[in-house]
């Protein structure tokens, strides 16, 4: 490899680790945050590097080998190419391309040529888009994003989020990314958060969940996230709000189910109640497919720009036609819908604009999923319901205080299977499950392999709530 080939190699990696897309010239897109290589300029020359953003040339980088001293010479031929665009290509400032840089591999110098009698200063790192745009006192929409890094990312989550980006290049504001489960569809929606935030004008993000119990999972993933410059956590950078009362509107990041956003939308006091009831209620709701849609009134607090990207999670759920008013009227927002099983619904809300479509069987062949084997075990309480017999003691456990008594039974109850694990837990009937499972692991299921308890399969057991969550951990531990 020849000495200037060893000082390219070096300099294309500190454009790519600043956010630039190194192309050929036949490869450039006018959309897109490029380094062009070998770009030509007035006078039939060609630069080694040619910088854009929107389409219009911000940077030259003059690049030599690394004995070079970049001197007056390589400074004269840099800031010639400044001055000398062609008329094909945008330009931020008439007949001058601002930024000059000279680079061997090993030292980069840097001039800005709209400050007069500027002298060049060395850099520890080449400039950013973001940065770049900062220096000339300009704005973009997308521009400053930058090349989105590979490393780290699951296949699906890159395209999925190379391809949001390019659909908001597009003028597309509402996106749908199809991701199978547990293929980080939270994971995908917190780089995508972070990178608007950072890098865009965005300035309000809202996450909308369909249950509490998963604003409150969410919650916690935000505030870790640390794909970030520095490493950072996102919950150091931002202010990550979960919807519990009304001032939390007011965060970079709000997580909220609809509901909440509905009353403080309409000025109506937030629900105090316990969040697992509140949770029940709305999986009621939804169970109902009721036609009711809600009434915004004519009075409402936030302004239709008060976010300017919303994220809806699970958006496959029938309860957002009921809510539908309320995404709508934030109408100048960009939209995100993640979901791992899409309907009809759906796919026409979001007018078919799907960015990635990741199947679970696409999940099974990567090895992100396993071929799942369901185990069903029906008892006659789960499958008909059944009585607390007089004088019985129970256990009565406020939901909305936590505070539970034992009590004797006054008359004998019946409970019907939908009452099972919601407003009647059976201790007696989650141990007879649980017991089931564990003789059917090394009898039925897996006869060959060896007995150990340490090593039983990964198991997901559906609960109806965090009472019901609770409980059968509780009795796991005693019977595994």
């Amino acid at each position: 490899m020849l000495p200037e080939e060893k000082a390219r190699v070096k300099i294309d990696k500190q454009l790519r680790n600043a956010g630039w897309d190194i192309v050929a010239r036949n490869e450039y897109l006018p959309n897109s945050t490029s380094a062009v290589k070998e770009a030509l300029m007035g006078g039939n020359t060609e630069s080694d590097y040619l910088l854009f953003i929107d389409g219009k040339a911000i940077a030259v980088v003059e690049a030599k080998r690394e004995e070079n001293p970049l001197g007056d010479e390589v400074k004269k031929q840099a800031e010639d190419y400044a001055v000398s665009p062609q008329d094909w290509y945008g330009l931020w400032f008439e007949k001058l391309i601002p930024l000059v840089y000279m680079a061997n591999g090993n030292k980069i110098y840097f001039k800005n040529m709209l400050v007069e009698n500027s002298d060049y200063e060395e850099l520890s790192q080449m400039h950013s888009p973001k940065k770049m745009l900062q220096s000339i006192g300009k704005k973009s929409e997308y521009g400053a994003l930058p090349l989105i890094e590979k490393r780290g990312l699951r296949d699906c989550q890159y395209r999925a989020e190379v391809k949001f980006e390019e659909s908001l290049k597009m003028g597309n504001k509402k996106n749908l990314a199809v991701l199978a489960t547990g293929s980080g569809k939270t994971y995908l929606a917190c780089l995508a958060a972070y990178r608007l935030l950072n890098y865009t004008p965005t300035k309000r993000i809202l996450f909308l969940v369909d249950r509490n119990n998963l604003a409150r999972q969410t919650e916690s993933e935000f505030s870790v996230f640390d794909r970030t410059e520095g490493q950072q956590k996102m919950g150091n950078l931002y202010t990550i709000n979960r919807l519990k009362k009304e001032e939390d509107i007011k965060g970079d990041i709000v997580i909220s189910i609809i509901q909440k956003l509905f009353c403080v939308l309409t000025g109506q006091e937030i629900n105090d109640s316990d969040e697992d009831a509140e949770d029940e209620k709305a999986k009621a709701d939804e169970e109902k497919d009721s036609k009711t849609v809600v009434d915004l009134g004519n009075d409402l607090k936030l302004p239709p720009d008060y976010f300017q990207l919303i994220i809806v999670d699970e958006c496959h759920r029938s309860i957002y036609g009921k809510w539908k008013k309320v995404l709508d009227y934030f109408s100048g927002a960009t939209v995100l819908g993640l979901t791992a099983t899409p309907t009809p619904e759906a796919y026409a809300y979001f007018n078919k604009n799907v960015i990635e479509e990741y199947t679970y069987d696409d999940s099974v062949v990567d090895g992100v999923n396993v071929p799942p084997r369901v185990y069903r075990i029906i008892t006659d309480i789960t499958a008909h319901g059944g009585t607390i017999e007089k004088g019985t003691k129970i256990t009565e456990t406020s939901k909305r205080t936590g505070k539970s008594e034992i009590i004797d039974a006054g008359t004998s109850v019946e409970y019907g299977a939908s009452e099972l694990d919601r407003s009647v837990v059976n201790k007696k009937q989650i141990k007879e499950v649980l017991m089931a499972y564990k003789k059917a692991i090394y009898e039925d299921l897996y006869p060959s392999r060896e007995q150990k308890w340490e090593y039983i399969p990964k198991t997901l057991i559906f609960a109806k709530d965090d009472n019901h969550a609770t409980e059968i951990v509780d009795i796991a531990k005693k019977c595994i």
